[in-house]
């Protein structure tokens, strides 16, 4: 490859990140694809496509571009991750946790996979080995906010809701400057009651970052929980203005205009979320209660199982 060549795919590569960091996912699978088209035996590029294509929930051609790159490379460490991911994603957690460990052999002490490993065998409920596998993280760095926020995690599964507070205080105090994890500590204290706590994090989030997608969205949902209709339409829209590409602020303007009485505008929301991801769990699942509510089961029963299908790991579809 000349070097004319090199700088274009360093190039699209870039183009890829830059779209990802503003969440279109999209147009970080096209730059890819384009990097991917000048180097095409390029392994790392072809597992960044697979990862793009899972965050599109195209998980069998995500699948088919894995498989080629490790017929090739058995021991590629990137492809088996992402191949754990999408079993995740397709809820095979046995699945996933046998993708983790064969990467966890050839890099036992990578924190990255460790983390994998604990949360997915937290979800199959095998806490204990979640635990083993959590603590190696620690060990690594025992200020880990992510393990930390897992480890409440773990103890939400165990019903200790006191503990889990705990872990999240502690990942709060070892990453003050972790917007994340003060986040994750004030959906817990929203989710315990303590709504007024929550508000103050959130609200100091926005201070440091006033489009920070996930503080926008807690927001509406905290004014959701105080029973403040107009606040809560504003924070998600001030969500979905400035994150265009973010469908689950869609979704929450369709509760909010279908609860305010303005089921027009929720509609036109609705197609807007499913035409810019069709398969986003929200959406589906929220046009089946719309049929539901309109006494069509068949259309419901449908948008339920195409909800199972894309997104196999959540209980809601069959519920």
């Amino acid at each position: 490859m000349n070097t004319a060549e090199q700088d274009r795919v360093k190039e699209f590569l870039n183009c890829a990140q830059r779209a990802r960091n503003r969440g279109d996912r999209a147009a970080a699978l096209t730059a890819f694809e384009a990097a991917a088209a000048l180097r095409p035996l390029h392994a790392g590029i072809r597992v960044e496509m697979a990862c793009e294509l899972r965050s599109l929930a195209r998980l069998d051609d995500a699948e088919a571009i894995l498989r080629g790159v490790l017929d090739a490379e058995p021991q590629n460490f990137g492809a088996l991750a992402e191949s754990g991911h999408i079993r995740c994603q397709r809820g095979d957690h046995a699945g996933a946790v046998a993708e983790y460990e064969a990467a966890a052999a050839l890099k036992p002490q990578h924190p990255g996979i460790n983390f994998e490993l604990a949360r997915a065998l937290r979800v199959m409920d095998r806490l204990a080995e979640a635990e083993t596998y959590l603590r190696r993280v620690l060990e690594a760095d025992p200020c880990s906010a992510a393990a930390l926020v897992e480890c409440a995690q773990i103890n939400l599964c165990r019903g200790d809701r006191a503990a889990a507070l705990g872990c999240l205080r502690s990942a709060a105090e070892a990453a003050p400057a972790n917007l994340d994890v003060r986040l994750e500590l004030a959906a817990e204290l929203r989710e315990q009651g303590a709504v007024d706590e929550a508000l103050v994090l959130v609200r100091s989030v926005l201070d440091v970052d006033a489009d920070h997608f996930t503080a926008l969205m807690q927001l509406g949902q905290l004014h959701r929980a105080r029973d403040e209709p107009p606040q809560a339409m504003a924070a998600f829209q001030a969500a979905a203005a400035k994150h265009p590409h973010q469908t689950l602020a869609l979704v929450e303007l369709v509760h909010e205009n279908w609860a305010a009485g303005a089921p027009g505008e929720a509609d036109q929301l609705l197609g807007r979320a499913l035409a810019q991801e069709p398969n986003h769990l929200g959406a589906l699942m929220v046009s089946a209660e719309h049929a539901l509510l309109a006494e069509d089961a068949e259309k419901a029963l449908a948008l339920a199982r195409c909800a199972i299908e894309q997104h196999a790991g959540e209980g809601m579809a069959r519920l």
